[in-house]
């Protein structure tokens, strides 16, 4: 994932379309881990993924994506 700086708004643009784009990525890789016999690390993975897949998270993570048509204006 791309570090983010706290005072720069573009490169929270950036690092906001980088974060959509890999999603399925991140969701593929906690839903594996999930399935790991140590209970603490897979129950982890499977409330961060459950979390990742909620309708409120989707929904901003879009609408932040929509907010890109804007990064050309910020630049």
């Amino acid at each position: 994932m791309k570090a983010v700086c706290e005072t720069r708004f573009i490169e929270r643009h950036d690092g906001d379309l980088q974060f959509l784009q890999d999603l399925p990525s991140f969701c593929d890789a906690l839903d594996e881990k999930a399935g790991w016999r140590d209970s603490v690390t897979a129950g982890k993975a499977t409330v961060l993924s459950v979390s990742l897949q909620e309708q409120n998270f989707v929904v901003t993570l879009v609408c932040l994506s929509v907010l890109s048509l804007t990064l050309v204006l910020s630049r």
